[in-house]
């Protein structure tokens, strides 16, 4: 590298003038003034995006530049490291009424050593890497020239005023990766990117040691900070990482010129910058370059006081050193001489933000683009990020973008381009493999792009030219049903449906958009589609080419008005042939087919109408019975048809006459008939024949026999009817005659036939009504409700409720006997026993009731209640009463006497009071004085753990004896008895002969015997015992034991 052409200095008259240039390949270099920065660069070997240009000599060109393109609205992490993502649009409006957080101004207060703040200039010196991901998105020829023109638009902005500090970002390395790069991992993941650029870049050193401070990696990738998979993350830096030979470093996803922007955020957060407004007093506002989320303000971008105060506290640490070095030479890198804008034009632009489909907006609604560039991708609306157009960009005619305004060129402007065509693309495959199908071929206006107000291309665009124009084999399917056809791959919500042309959603106003149904499970799904090129619409003479309907002339060209005459003859005046015109006027009876005319085969412009609408429909069969239209009393949708080999379109409107129209030639003889409903208004009808056929046919003149069927209506709507069909024998298409008088090959079938086996659609079938819940006063019935379908005579089968959705469905419940009940006696709740112990009574209020209106009742007269009066007084009896009984309680066991090997243990007899209810209450020994003592023991040995035991076998250890199971005569008593080893642990290893007993009897003396006291055998333990043999559940075993003596009586 040369290292004696680089210059760079400063001008005496003016200390805000500054000049970079190098001489090495003729004059390259920057030239900076208060007013404007100036490039200036060499015309030879600079490669520009409209067009090559060629110069025999050195011309140099000088041109005002200054940046404005941002990138898409962002926001960072809070994190040491800081991510740029993508968010939500807004506009200057929403950030200008952001309010002031007035209380984090008390938070920012810097302290500046005032001997530190010197204004000299620091030296950013940058390595840019670019990855092969962006590499090959760009290619080869154009990676550099964009790569550098990023680079300019960064520079740029570190030269603002706004910063208040003189920061030169010099380019001293470029590497473009064409492959993977040992040591270095780049991924989606944009931490674990930034770790590895990182460490790779710090040992990176050239011929004359390392020559960087600063490294910048940029990605085609599409980042995310937090997994390894794209999001909306656009940046990553480490905080006031500068200078630092490891930390100095940023990874940047590539978003189109909008990238500088992304670059010299991460920067900023590399000097030790955070987001304004983020434990700061400034605020997210309008074209801050460190606001969270980037707008631009008027198309302009700056530095907030914050971001300013920020870079120089950096500027006074010691870390900041790095920047103040002379840079090294390095070989000479030559910048664009253009401004980004005259490079990468508005439709650029715009594919890169919002993709490969996107173009400059055309619509006026009084945008401006260098405040905000407006695009179109489709959906007849334009699209913003409130970004302005980049710095250069034609913004009219002889006018472009500068720092934000739209201005004229003046003289520093460039020259007009003039558009010019690219070459013709390769003609594409046929739409259709017969019946006419399109191809085209295209080609762009973009050598060069028409720009600065010059002219753009002439001529089209893309033309059309019609293919395989012979006739679609008889039998094949038309091309509507195609269409519909190839959805029956494709899911539908779920489902593979098998989709079929609904005609009768035809729009006279969209003719190339077709309308396909499918019915499954009941439910009807409809789809829209734009029609495939080559589809007929509104008649023969048009057809569908790129979703427009566009006339065809016979001649097959696109746009051709040449026109086919009634005989078939391209451009012809209807010399070759005769037109054949006739009317049916005839009243037949209704629910008939009636013949009209025969359509000969070989006729032309084929015309039907009715004079008037009625309720009777066109038919068209063959000569042997075969309907092609509208037979079998089934009436098929408006539409396009095949009949006899040629199509034709018939239309059927509600408030105008039924037609029918082709313009053939029939490939067979065809029978015009008419289904009659309703009094005929007329029918019209008229043909072309060529001449030679038409005058054979007057020649031969003689009779034709021909035969017609009618049909009776089917005897069922669906699920299968029967309907008969008769053969009646034409001459002449109108008399009536003998059968014998036609072909007997040809008869239609005639006979009872079924019709009509379509299922029948679902219904909701009730079940009967329940009985009703109330004799009289008014109840309810209830029933069950299912969906049913009827699928033949012999089957009608149950469905899915949702089937019968939107069909109303019958009620579930209803009332019944609404009428009054007569009046019954009415009882109350019985009293309580007049006693409490022995024998008493219990009495009740009896009333006789009849129901009034809003089911209330009222007290009537007792003659008029016709059943037996219900008792009013009963018997009552309550336990027996007795005095108190005095009996001797055993206590439980005591304690045993020693904590450890064998001792004694006590209980004691207390004296308690026994109520006639049974509970016992303790009291003083002298009301027990008269009653013996049990004869039972007091005291016993007991057995705890040994105190010192030299045995290492388990033993067996008993708990103290329970309370005897009765208070008086004999009872038994228990205690827990444990194998236990040394240590007091439950064991399975005791000699279970030597086991201790875990029961033994007691006995507690004689119980007293008192005559009052003994119940009887057989009494009513409830009140409402008395009910229980009325209910007749006497044999239950509860009630029959708890009831006793009223079940007795029963019985």
């Amino acid at each position: 590298m040369n290292s004696n052409c680089h210059f760079r200095s400063s001008f005496e008259s003016k200390n805000s003038h500054t000049a970079a240039l190098s001489l090495c390949d003729g004059v390259n270099g920057i030239i900076r003034t208060a007013e404007e920065d100036y490039i200036i660069e060499p015309y030879e070997r600079h490669k520009i995006t409209t067009g090559d240009e060629h110069f025999h000599e050195r011309p140099h060109k000088l041109v005002k530049r200054s940046a404005l393109k941002v990138d898409q609205n962002h926001y960072c992490g809070q994190s040491d490291r800081r991510k740029r993502s993508l968010t939500h649009i807004r506009n200057e409006n929403e950030l200008n009424n952001t309010s002031r957080d007035v209380d984090r101004r008390s938070q920012f207060k810097w302290r500046f050593q005032n001997a530190l703040i010197e204004r000299e200039e620091r030296t950013v010196e940058t390595l840019v890497v670019v990855d092969k991901t962006l590499y090959h998105k760009h290619g080869k020829d154009n990676i550099t020239t964009y790569t550098l023109t990023l680079f300019n638009m960064v520079a740029e902005l570190y030269r603002d005023p706004s910063l208040g500090n003189n920061i030169n970002i010099v380019l001293v390395g470029l590497i473009l990766l064409e492959g993977d790069e040992p040591g270095l991992s780049i991924a989606f993941h944009a931490d674990n990117t930034l770790n590895s650029f990182c460490t790779w870049q710090s040992v990176l050193v050239g011929a004359n040691g390392r020559q960087h401070d600063h490294a910048i990696l940029l990605t085609g990738l599409d980042l995310c900070s937090y997994k390894n998979a794209p999001c909306d993350t656009l940046g990553f830096a480490p905080i006031e990482g500068m200078c630092n030979r490891v930390r100095s470093c940023t990874i940047n996803e590539d978003t189109g010129l909008s990238t500088a922007f992304t670059i010299a955020h991460e920067m900023g957060h590399n000097f030790g910058m955070f987001h304004d407004g983020e434990g700061n007093y400034c605020t997210q506002s309008a074209g801050k370059i460190m606001s969270p989320t980037l707008v631009g303000k008027n198309g302009q971008f700056h530095w907030s006081i914050c971001s300013k105060a920020y870079l120089m506290r950096f500027m006074n640490t010691p870390q900041s050193e790095c920047l103040t070095d002379k840079p090294k030479k390095v070989a000479e890198i030559k910048f664009p001489d253009k401004l980004p804008g005259e490079l990468y034009n508005a439709d650029i632009q715009c594919k890169w933000q919002f993709g490969r489909r996107a173009k400059l907006c055309n619509y006026d609604f009084g945008k401006d683009i260098c405040k905000s560039l407006w695009c179109y991708r489709g959906r007849k609306r334009c699209e913003t990020k409130f970004l302005p157009a980049a710095e250069g960009t034609s913004c009219g005619n002889g006018m472009w973008c500068r720092k934000g305004q739209c201005v004229r060129f003046g003289q520093d402007g460039p020259s007009p381009i003039d558009g010019g065509w690219s070459q013709w693309s390769p003609w594409s495959e046929c739409s259709r493999t017969c019946g006419g199908g399109v191809i085209h071929r295209e080609r762009q206006c973009n050598n060069p792009l028409p720009q600065y107000g010059g002219n753009p291309c002439s001529g089209e665009e893309k033309v059309y030219k019609i293919c395989n124009v012979q006739d679609c084999p008889r039998g094949e399917d038309d091309f509507y049903q195609v269409q519909c056809s190839s959805y029956n791959a494709k899911p539908f919500r779920g489902w593979y449906l098998k989709w079929r042309p609904h005609r009768k959603l035809y729009n006279a106003k969209e003719p190339c958009k077709l309308y396909c149904i499918a019915e499954t499970y009941n439910y009807v799904f409809t789809i829209k589609h734009t029609a495939t090129d080559g589809m007929k619409c509104d008649n023969d003479n048009s057809m569908c080419v790129d979703g427009v309907c566009k006339p065809i002339g016979c001649d097959w060209i696109v746009g051709s008005d040449a026109l086919n005459d009634a005989c078939g003859v391209c451009k012809g005046d209807n010399s070759t042939c005769r037109i054949i015109k006739g009317e049916y006027t005839e009243q037949p009876k209704h629910n008939t087919y009636f013949p009209v005319a025969i359509l000969p085969k070989s006729a032309r412009s084929i015309k039907v109408s009715e004079k008037r609408v009625s309720s009777n429909y066109i038919a068209i069969r063959d000569i042997f019975g075969h309907y092609y239209l509208n037979g079998q009393h089934r009436v098929g949708w408006p539409g396009e048809y095949m009949l006899g080999g040629a199509r034709f379109i018939y239309k059927r409107p509600y408030n105008r006459p039924e037609t029918l129209e082709g313009k053939g030639p029939l490939q067979e003889d065809l029978v015009l008939e008419v289904l009659v409903q309703d009094r005929n208004p007329g029918i019209q009808y008229e043909y072309a024949l060529p001449i030679s056929i038409s005058n054979d046919a007057d020649e031969k003149k003689e009779d034709t026999y021909t035969w017609s069927v009618s049909a009776t209506p089917c005897s069922e709507p669906c699920a299968g009817g029967r309907h008969t069909i008769k053969a009646v024998c034409h001459r002449n298409l109108y008399e009536e005659v003998a059968p014998s008088n036609c072909d007997k090959d040809t008869k239609p079938r005639s006979g009872i036939f079924s019709c009509n086996a379509q299922p029948c659609p679902p219904r909701w079938v009730p079940e009967e009504w329940t009985e009703c819940s109330r004799k009289c006063g008014g109840g309810k019935q209830r029933r069950k409700i299912f969906c049913r379908q009827r699928t033949s005579s012999s089957e009608d089968r149950r469905v899915r409720k949702r089937q019968c959705k939107g069909i109303p469905k019958p009620i579930k419940s209803r009332r019944c006997n609404p009428h009054l009940c007569p009046p019954r006696w009415k009882a109350g709740k019985w009293s309580k026993c007049s006693v409490s112990c022995g024998v008493g009574q219990q009495t009740r209020k009896v009333v006789c009731r009849a129901r009034g209106g809003k089911r209330r009742s009222k007290v009537v007269s007792a003659s008029q209640c016709k059943e037996d009066q219900p008792k009013t007084v009963r018997q009552c009896k309550e336990p027996r009463c007795a005095e108190d009984s005095y009996n001797w309680h055993l206590s439980e066991w005591g304690p045993c006497s020693k904590t450890c090997d064998r001792g004694l243990r006590h209980r004691y007899l207390q004296c308690h009071r026994e109520s006639f209810r049974g509970r016992h209450f303790p009291t003083r020994n002298k009301y027990c004085r008269n009653i013996p003592h049990p004869n039972i023991t007091m005291t016993e040995s007991c057995l705890v753990m040994p105190c010192q035991s030299y045995k290492r076998e388990p033993q067996w250890l008993t708990s103290e004896w329970t309370q005897c199971s009765v208070t008086c005569g004999e009872g038994e008593q228990r205690r827990k008895v444990t194998c236990v080893d040394t240590k007091g642990q439950s064991s399975s290893g005791c000699d279970l002969e030597e086991r201790p007993p875990a029961s033994k009897d007691c006995k507690l003396g004689n119980c007293p015997v008192n005559d009052h006291v003994v119940k009887e055998k057989c009494e009513d333990q409830h009140k409402w015992c008395h009910l229980v043999p009325e209910h007749n559940v006497c044999s239950h075993d509860f009630y029959g034991k708890q009831c006793c003596k009223s079940c007795q009586k029963q019985r």
